[in-house]
């Protein structure tokens, strides 16, 4: 793999020393291809960002906007990393943190009560002065999935999903609050039993309640077809504990996840696999078969 990134200029401009050995590529990010660089003063992480997308999509921040929320999120105590200044609109640069990302499928009940605590702590937070709007489900006609997706065997399922969440958004009191929203596996690096959040260009205004469940659904591995229960409450429970709030889950919620969903599979990058739609459609089939199930466990 290769990039037209100048990685030596870089190092030279950022003050990072010298360059030692070979630039590596990093597995993981969808949107965004990451090199490893280590230098005679340290080690980093070299993010090349695909602009293409993030102009396309229209609830994504900038990258200027993306590490503002990181650096205040940071010095809220919140476990994440930030870039260092300045921020260049093709690449950043951030100290390299050791660890993994986990599957959903490897997350103890022990590291879902991390991450509910976390979430408390990021809404606790809440950066109303971050330009941002929620993400409103309005739907979209047949002939634009037809136009996304190659394979239509879940036609009918999409639109009915879409008119639920259509009605949802219309019908539910929500109370919007500034949070990560988009706080799954792929973004949360584990340092042993240890947390660090990243990635915030989808960060912004979202229903709290939404929020809660769309994590603790994250964390309980339905993108990856199993329902583990325990996960779940755990995310839901970490999160009441810190915030010592009752949260009531209704059905409207579990619908405007499907619209979550449905707005990613929208809006996904070119690139991304209609493989990786369909896991998506089959994580809200799931949900959808599990709907009495969360509302009664969670409540």
């Amino acid at each position: 793999m290769t990039s037209d990134l100048d990685f030596r200029k870089i190092a030279i401009e950022y003050d990072l020393g010298s360059i030692i050995g070979e630039l590596k590529p990093v597995k993981g990010g969808l949107l965004h291809q990451v090199w490893f660089m280590k230098t005679t003063k340290g080690k980093y992480a070299v993010k090349q960002l695909n602009l293409s997308y993030e102009t396309r999509n229209p609830n994504l921040l900038n990258q200027l906007q993306a590490q503002e929320v990181a650096a205040k999120m940071l010095a809220h105590g919140i476990p994440t990393v930030s870039a260092l200044q300045p921020i260049n609109q093709n690449f950043l640069v951030l100290p390299w943190i050791e660890g993994n990302t986990l599957s959903a499928t490897q997350i103890s009940p022990d590291m879902a009560y991390k991450i509910g605590e976390i979430l408390a702590n990021i809404h606790a937070v809440n950066l109303q002065q971050v330009a941002t709007t929620a993400i409103s489900w309005e739907g979209f006609s047949k002939e634009q999935w037809r136009l996304k997706l190659q394979k239509l065997d879940h036609l009918a399922k999409l639109i009915k999903w879409s008119e639920q969440a259509k009605t949802a958004n219309a019908q539910l009191n929500q109370k919007l609050i500034f949070s990560h929203r988009d706080l799954d596996d792929k973004n949360v690096l584990w340092q042993n039993d240890t947390p660090t959040i990243l990635d915030w260009e989808y960060s912004g205004l979202i229903d709290a309640t939404l929020d809660l469940l769309i994590v603790a659904l994250n964390f309980s591995g339905v993108q990856y077809g199993i329902f583990h229960l325990e996960n779940l409450k755990t995310v839901f429970n970490a999160y009441c504990e810190v915030t010592k709030a009752a949260v009531e889950i209704t059905p409207e919620h579990i619908y405007l996840y499907f619209g979550y969903c449905l707005d990613w599979i929208i809006n996904a990058p070119e690139q991304h696999s209609q493989e990786e739609m369909l896991k998506t459609i089959n994580a809200i089939e799931l949900v959808e078969l599990n709907l009495q199930a969360i509302c009664s466990g969670l409540n």
